[in-house]
């Protein structure tokens, strides 16, 4: 028995979650497994190359190379959409979490909203 799959929280219908070969089943599991599971999970090896590839490599705010996938929600945990991640550099992924928010997408760039403190 999987320890965190706690099956007294309430579970979408089983016909729901098997539609589109049961990849709603899936991401109900990545949605409840522990965050430090799911980053190790061969699921979001392949998600977060994809990222990678998706900005080209390169950091989303400094245009230096990206190293850490962010997600900037985790509402769709195992179904990452293009809005839900972003690409930075170590540095930026630190500064990122210790001290800015992430306000607007313009111009293809990211803006953060306050100045650091």
């Amino acid at each position: 028995m999987i320890d965190w799959l706690d099956l007294r929280e309430p579970i979408p219908p089983l016909e729901e979650l098997m539609k589109n070969g049961g990849h709603g089943l899936i991401n109900e599991i990545f949605k409840r497994m522990p965050y430090e599971e799911y980053l190790e999970s061969a699921h979001w090896k392949e998600k977060r190359k994809y990222f990678w590839r998706k900005f080209g490599g390169r950091c989303c705010w400094c245009g230096e190379q990206g190293h850490e996938v962010h997600h900037l929600t985790y509402d769709n945990r195992g179904n990452e959409q293009d809005e839900d991640c972003i690409l930075l550099c170590k540095p930026h992924h630190k500064v990122f979490h210790k001290n800015w928010e992430l306000k607007v997408r313009q111009e293809g760039k990211w803006q953060f909203g306050r100045e650091p403190r």
